[in-house]
């Protein structure tokens, strides 16, 4: 008698239409939640862009609502500001009191519009991105 073997689940992006937060939001109408609305248009006047001030260790995150199994995260980076997201790492973490667990890093500063970073980790419920401290 035989197990039968289970094909891999891949879901398109699990992080859709789930709660986020981030430490401070920059401006108006830069919630949190435009991160995960489904419009990834990168242009600030698409009303598609979430964005925190660059001081202060900013950061942004979103609870799945499940536990899954990552194995990248996509970042649609804010077209003619693309710099800002630099020296930054992605953390993941099980529940809202588990320790926070680095699965990426990205140290220079990128002018990609569209990152594919690896984080292949496992029991991931809340995935944050975060800046280094700058003043």
């Amino acid at each position: 008698h035989k197990a039968k073997k289970h094909a891999p689940v891949f879901y398109d992006n699990v992080a859709q239409d789930k709660p986020a937060d981030q430490k401070n939001t920059y401006g108006h109408y830069a919630w949190a939640s435009r991160a995960v609305d489904g419009n990834n248009h990168q242009a600030w006047g698409y009303h598609s862009c979430s964005m925190t001030p660059s001081t202060g260790n900013p950061w942004w995150e979103v609870d799945l609502m499940d536990v899954y199994r990552t194995w990248k995260v996509i970042i649609y980076n804010r077209q003619a500001y693309s710099k800002r997201l630099s020296n930054f790492k992605i953390s993941v973490r099980a529940s809202n009191v588990a320790e926070w667990k680095e699965c990426a890093s990205h140290g220079t500063t990128t002018t990609s519009q569209i990152l594919h970073v690896l984080c292949r980790a496992h029991n991931v419920r809340y995935v944050r991105i975060s800046l280094s401290r700058r003043e």
